[in-house]
């Protein structure tokens, strides 16, 4: 039997409880190999084992942060994900022209 044409919305509304629609944003595919809480929450608790072990202080833990922007990558696209993510990304190859930013703040202000 051929699909009807509204079959996305009463799909969409039969599944309302679970799924909805969110524009992704572009990762690169490098980056979902450590995009994941167990590798975040592993980090961090080896960061406070080593401050703790080497006693190291708050001026001396800076952090980093960098937003990588690719120079034309096209738009978004919606995607049907699970209710309770609040992410979705449209994984790039990223062969394309990369700028990136960068923050950078000491513990201690």
């Amino acid at each position: 039997q051929r699909i009807g044409l509204h079959w996305v919305e009463r799909f969409m509304e039969w599944q309302k409880d679970t799924l909805k629609v969110k524009w992704t944003q572009a990762l690169e595919k490098c980056r979902t190999q450590v995009l994941n809480l167990m590798a975040v929450k592993e980090f961090f608790e080896e960061l406070i084992r080593i401050v703790e072990r080497y006693d190291i202080r708050l001026e001396n833990i800076y952090n980093m942060d960098e937003k990588g922007v690719q120079l034309g990558v096209g738009g978004s696209i919606t995607a049907i994900i699970d209710r309770d993510l609040k992410m979705a990304y449209n994984i790039e190859e990223g062969s394309r022209e990369h700028v990136t930013i960068l923050e950078v703040a000491c513990m201690d202000g």
